[in-house]
């Protein structure tokens, strides 16, 4: 899941954030025939987002093109180029420019997780197990 600015709702429950307009934009590794079914889940909760950017059907799970989608203003929504401000997900490939490749680099490469990379620890499968 890729989150860029923050929704109304989250403007109105923490308080003092300004929020001129909602932001938020989910690459997900949702295959597109269940693109719509996640919508409605979405929806049913009252989550709020402007396009759901779902996988290609039998196309990678790599949100990188999607997440670049975002960052150049070219989603099907139309909207302009946004900033990605925290990045969500359960492998370190999930987020942009991001290999396993990390693991062998100083604290140094870690600075943006915390900060604006969100991991979310999958234990039942992901490219650790190639390691």
């Amino acid at each position: 899941m890729y989150l860029t600015g923050l929704t109304n709702g989250v403007c109105q429950t923490y308080q003092p954030v300004t929020c001129p307009r909602s932001d938020l934009q989910h690459p997900l590794a949702v295959e597109e025939p269940e693109c719509p079914d996640t919508e409605a889940v979405f929806q049913a909760h009252g989550l709020a987002y402007d396009v759901m950017l779902c996988k290609a059907d039998g196309g990678p799970s790599d949100k990188n093109p999607r997440i670049e989608a975002v960052t150049h203003g070219t989603t099907p929504a139309g909207l302009p180029p946004l900033e990605a401000v925290a990045v969500v997900g359960d492998n370190v490939q999930d987020f942009p420019g991001q290999t396993q490749a990390i693991r062998k680099q100083g604290d140094d490469a870690f600075a943006t997780f915390g900060a604006r990379f969100f991991l979310l620890p999958n234990p039942m499968y992901g490219s650790w197990e190639r390691n």
